[in-house]
């Protein structure tokens, strides 16, 4: 990150992250399904959706995997060129070989969402319903959202995968959040994004960016100096990528209150980079308020090209 950037707020400062890859769940007992919730609590990362495949024995993990793709509100999860690693015919054919390897007797698929939301969508229950359907000894899907929400796909008596019921998750396991932060805000309108705003102070030759994750939730809150914006590009939407990366966030916004800044952050929002701006004086009210055409989020481009992918003709 540029030095000149400041850190006004960052949902993710007091967690921790596994840096080292592995855990050791050899010896972690699943007696029930919500015992399984709570093991995925240990993997799941608030930055991006990452799906996992737990392999049982006995009720006991003897083996894991996982698939991401780095974007905070997708996992391609099968890629269907004929080339690919991902390809789902070899991926089916090497999950089956490695649960007969291991001496498996079943497994449960998991992911996140980087939103509050753990109702899954009409592509999780197809990916599931693959599964299922090509891979003997499926035992539950665990979709978590990223606060105390939880739900599990299963197969009813007819042997069909229908949509769960959110359900919550125990208070003892869920994280107490700091009064007084910007943990629960959200920015649903200009408005909002003005009274935000309000509450923060930069210095003259800096502007604000608030970075959201796809449910407008406030995740990072940085100063950028309006000279920034002189980038070409794409070098400043790459920059904005990768602290959404690192911060699970998918949405821009930027409040300034240098009108020259204002029309420069204008083409930013034309190539995708941006979500919404305002311009506001030194009180904070609203002094530009110009309609801006509906933009696409930071990684909705990344993401049609990786799905289009994933359709292709196997």
């Amino acid at each position: 990150m540029d030095k000149k950037v400041k850190v006004v707020y960052n949902k993710l400062e007091n967690l921790s992250f596994n840096d080292k890859g592995y855990i050791d769940l050899s010896e972690s007992k699943i007696k029930k399904k919500n015992d399984l919730v709570n093991v995925c609590n240990i993997f799941r990362d608030p930055r991006y959706e990452t799906f996992r495949i737990f392999y049982m024995k006995k009720d006991k993990i003897i083996g894991q995997e996982a698939i991401t793709s780095k974007i905070p509100n997708a996992v391609v999860v099968f890629s269907r060129g004929k080339d690919t690693i991902n390809n789902p015919v070899r991926s089916f054919e090497r999950m089956n070989n490695r649960i007969k390897r291991l001496g498996a007797d079943g497994y449960y698929l998991a992911h996140n969402h980087i939103s509050e939301s753990a109702i899954p969508s009409m592509q999780d229950l197809d990916i599931t319903r693959e599964f299922a359907a090509n891979v003997d000894g499926f035992l539950g899907h665990i979709v978590l959202g990223n606060s105390n929400r939880y739900s599990i796909i299963e197969e009813d008596s007819k042997g069909r995968i229908l949509m769960p019921k959110e359900k919550t998750l125990e208070s003892s396991i869920i994280n107490e959040v700091k009064e007084n932060s910007l943990y629960d805000v959200r920015i649903l309108n200009r408005d909002e994004l003005v009274a935000i705003l309000k509450q923060i102070q930069n210095e003259k030759e800096y502007s604000t960016a608030i970075l959201t994750d796809c449910k407008c939730n406030i995740r990072m809150v940085l100063d950028i100096p309006n000279k920034m914006f002189n980038q070409e590009l794409e070098n400043l939407n790459g920059f904005f990528k990768n602290i959404a990366r690192n911060s699970g966030s998918t949405r821009v916004f930027i409040g300034t209150k240098d009108k020259d800044t204002y029309n420069k952050v204008l083409k930013h929002i034309e190539y995708g980079t941006i979500k919404d701006m305002v311009c506001v004086d030194n009180k904070g009210d609203l002094i530009v308020d110009d309609e801006i055409m509906c933009t696409c989020d930071l990684f909705d481009k990344e993401k049609s090209q990786k799905l289009r992918q994933s359709k292709e003709v196997r």
